[in-house]
């Protein structure tokens, strides 16, 4: 038997050495240590699924396998890959494995009412890698995937999931994955523009469907709060103008403006600084250990009523609000423009966690949805919480307002007015003696903000 010269060998058992210490890992990690009740052959035996999709018996073994890695979730099964792609050669049933390329010929059925129940999964779906025999087998697609047309794009993903079959070569041909991570690029076919910015700066814009699902309600740990806040200071670097848009715009058409690149005039109220624990992955996926949020008014024609959405109390039942010319915008955003911080400083401190700030802006930015919260006001009146347009700020901008082309600033001419009236009523008060002259300011003062807010 021939024999290594020893210098090849030692070279050999240094760089095997090598490797170790630095932690790489030359093959992925099988997952089936975290996957109850299944061993390989469970696993390959799911793929009969993808021969005859009507039989319940393939239904619901597929199910229970997808069920089980969705519990896992996609990070669980990132942290067995292998360090390179190029370790992915040869591959078991439940090893860890990660596809990228482009999706086709989705299609799905429903499972069995009963474990649909159980498992909280009423349909499954698979698709083909573009241009090659390989399928994914996974519990649910992006929705713009499932066009009512039936019509099929393909559609560039990456997707991280465990072996369930592979061909006469070895090679997996079949996986099963918790869900297939999507970053449309210009071939795909997407709701609005703002999902390519959004996916070219990182942002799996298959999960912007848990935002849809969540309109007009309040923040949920399911949504892509953080990475698209992160997303949106990326994007908002180099994106081209925005479009356009009102208050009313964002709350006639949530649902399908969500995730649009969009700009818009506001004025801003109060800024809060939320700070974020130390190490937490929100700071992480932010960068910072810190974002800001704006409460706004934006302008509005007319006005916009919310109807009560609790039971009428015994002080009075609900009541309908009503605003007039303005409505509640709420935007968070990276950071602040330096004039913006200069008034926060002035008004409460460059540190503060909280300022009131009345200051009209620009806000260039991804509109994320409705959302809904508390406030004093709307509880008052026993009518709920309070919703209105959420936008992740990419830019932001104090404003000048300009004085109008015909050279009358009309604000300016209303605000003398009441100015005058303020006066007036002063005086009236001095001279009847009801009422004291700092209490009427004040009263006049509150419903000059209220009818006479500042330009937007």
């Amino acid at each position: 038997m021939s024999r290594l010269p020893l210098r090849n060998v030692l070279t050999a058992a240094l760089a095997i050495a090598c490797l170790a210490c630095s932690g790489q890992r030359l093959q992925a990690e099988s997952a089936l240590e975290l996957l109850s009740e299944f061993d390989a052959q469970g696993v390959a035996d799911a793929a009969s699924w993808l021969g005859k999709p009507n039989d319940e018996a393939a239904q619901t073994q597929v199910a229970q396998l997808l069920f089980q890695l969705r519990r896992v979730g996609q990070d669980g099964l990132r942290k067995r890959l292998p360090d390179s792609d190029a370790a992915q050669a040869s591959r078991q049933p439940g090893d860890v494995i990660r596809w990228t390329g482009r999706a086709t010929k989705v299609a799905g059925s429903s499972i069995p009412e009963t474990q649909a129940e159980v498992l909280e999964m009423p349909r499954v779906f698979r698709f083909q890698m573009e241009d090659s025999p390989r399928y994914v087998i996974t519990p649910e697609v992006p929705s713009p995937w499932l066009r009512p047309d039936g019509s099929s794009h393909s559609h560039a993903i990456e997707v991280i999931g465990i072996v369930v079959r592979t061909d006469e070569q070895g090679q997996p041909d079949v996986i099963a994955a918790p869900r297939a991570q999507w970053f449309p690029d210009q071939d795909d076919v997407v709701p609005t523009e703002g999902w390519r910015l959004l996916a070219a700066a990182g942002l799996d814009c298959g999960r912007l469907d848990a935002v849809r699902r969540h309109d007009k309600q309040p923040l949920s740990a399911e949504e892509p709060f953080y990475e698209m806040l992160a997303a949106a200071q990326q994007a908002g670097r180099s994106a081209p103008s925005p479009q356009a848009v009102s208050v009313l715009d964002l709350l006639k058409d949530s649902r399908r403006r969500i995730g649009q690149w969009v700009s818009l005039p506001v004025e801003s109220v109060r800024v809060t600084k939320i700070v974020l624990p130390a190490g937490s992955s929100a700071a992480e996926q932010i960068g910072q250990d810190h974002y800001w949020q704006l409460d706004t008014f934006g302008h509005v024609d007319g006005h916009v009523v919310i109807e009560p959405t609790d039971e009428p109390s015994g002080q009075g039942g609900a009541e309908r609000i009503e605003f007039a010319n303005r409505y509640p915008v709420s935007l968070v955003a990276y950071n602040l423009p330096e004039p913006l911080m200069q008034a926060i400083e002035r008004q409460a401190g460059r540190d503060a966690a909280v300022a009131m700030v009345r200051q009209p802006l620009s806000v260039q930015g991804f509109y994320y949805r409705q959302w809904s919260y508390d406030t004093e006001f709307v509880q008052s009146r026993h009518a709920g919480r309070q919703f209105g347009p959420l936008l992740m700020a990419s830019r932001l901008s104090v404003r000048d307002v300009a004085l109008p082309a015909d050279g009358i600033n009309w604000q300016a001419v209303v605000a003398g007015v009441f100015l005058v009236g303020l006066i007036a009523i002063a005086a009236g008060s001095w001279w009847i003696g009801r009422r004291d002259r700092q209490h009427v300011l004040r009263r006049r003062q509150q419903e000059m903000d209220e009818e006479f807010p500042l330009s937007t």
